[in-house]
């Protein structure tokens, strides 16, 4: 909900000011301000333009971290770890941190798995298991991977 209260508020614009105050704007960011703030009004204007669509996104965005968080409970459980599903819920969104903060590297590589074992360090869960949990994870993203890499080759 503040992603959505933030994008009512112009943040590409407000991100041009306040580097402006503080004389570190970058010259493409101010010679890109009007097209930054048609931007800001389309993302705003989305929302009441679509606000059936819009609920709907989110219904299923919530609905896809509720999923993940029964995959995570799971894959602990058949780890032989019993976890609550609050803290299943729980290491998902962590682990979710971490792959954001390593979007720059290819398939996270390295840093997803390194937060996926200091999470379970950090839940005292174990590295072995952390590291298992990390591995199962990157099964199934490889398992998804190629279902969509047989699907591309099979409409072609």
């Amino acid at each position: 909900m503040a992603f959505v209260v933030l994008q009512h508020r112009n943040p590409c614009v407000l991100l041009i000011r306040l580097l402006e105050r503080w004389g570190k704007c970058p010259a493409f960011l101010k010679a890109r301000k009007e097209e930054l703030a048609s931007l800001d009004a389309a993302m705003a204007g989305f929302y009441s333009r679509y606000p059936g669509k819009s609920a709907l996104a989110f219904l299923f965005l919530f609905l896809n971290w509720l999923v993940q968080g029964v995959e995570v409970y799971l894959i602990f459980h058949l780890l032989g770890q019993s976890v609550e599903w609050q803290l299943a819920l729980c290491l998902d969104a962590l682990a979710m941190l971490f792959t954001a903060l390593g979007f720059m590297i290819p398939v996270q590589l390295g840093v997803q798995d390194g937060g996926n074992v200091l999470l379970a360090l950090g839940f005292r869960l174990g590295a072995a298991v952390g590291l298992a949990f990390s591995i199962l994870r990157r099964i199934r993203e490889a398992f998804w991977l190629l279902v969509g890499l047989v699907v591309v080759t099979w409409e072609r």
